[in-house]
C-alpha cells in the first residue's frame, strides 16, 4: 500500500528542541506524530463505516490501529487495519479460490451463488482519511509537538 508523507514546518519548533536532548527530543517527536496518527485514524474508522453497506458489522473499521514503527528523532507511524480484507477492499483486486475450484457465497436473493472468480472495486477509506484531513493532521501534529515541548522545557 502506498505510505503518505506529512510534512511540518519545524522552524516555529526549532529553537526550542533544540534545547532538548536526544531522548526528551525523540519522546516528543513521538508523540507528536501519534498524535497525526490517530487523527488519521479516526477518520478512516469514519469512511469506512460510511463506504460500506449497513448490513456491514463494523469490524474493518474496528480493526484500524495506529502503530509506531520507527522512534527516536525521526519517528514513524502506520495506519490501518489489522484485518486481512482491508487492503482488498481500499485497492480494490480479483479474489480466487486457494483451497476449492470456485468460491461460493449466498447472495442478496438467498441464493448460493459460485464463481471462478471475483472482481472488487477499490472502495478507498484509508488514502481519504489522510487527502481529505490533512490540515487536521498538521495542526495535531503541531499541537502536540509544541505541547510536548513546553513540558519538557519546564
Amino acid at each position: 500500500m502506498k505510505t503518505a508523507t506529512v510534512k511540518i514546518d519545524m522552524s516555529d519548533f526549532s529553537r526550542k528542541i533544540k534545547l532538548l536532548d536526544n531522548l526528551d527530543r525523540g519522546e516528543a517527536l513521538s508523540h507528536a506524530v501519534r498524535a497525526g496518527g490517530e487523527v488519521i485514524r479516526a477518520n478512516a474508522m469514519i469512511n469506512a463505516n460510511s463506504v460500506f453497506s449497513s448490513n456491514a458489522n463494523n469490524d474493518l473499521a474496528n480493526s484500524i490501529i495506529v502503530e509506531q514503527v520507527a522512534g527516536g528523532t525521526k519517528p514513524v507511524v502506520n495506519v490501518g487495519p489489522t484485518v486481512i480484507y482491508g487492503r482488498i477492499q481500499e485497492l480494490g483486486g480479483v479474489i480466487k479460490p486457494v483451497f476449492a475450484k470456485a468460491l461460493s457465497w449466498i447472495g442478496a436473493d438467498g441464493k448460493r451463488a459460485f464463481a471462478k472468480s471475483v472482481e472488487l472495486h477499490p472502495r478507498p477509506y484509508l488514502r481519504p482519511a489522510v487527502d481529505e484531513h490533512m490540515n487536521e493532521i498538521r495542526a495535531a501534529i503541531e499541537i502536540t509537538l509544541n505541547r510536548e515541548i513546553m513540558r519538557l522545557l519546564k
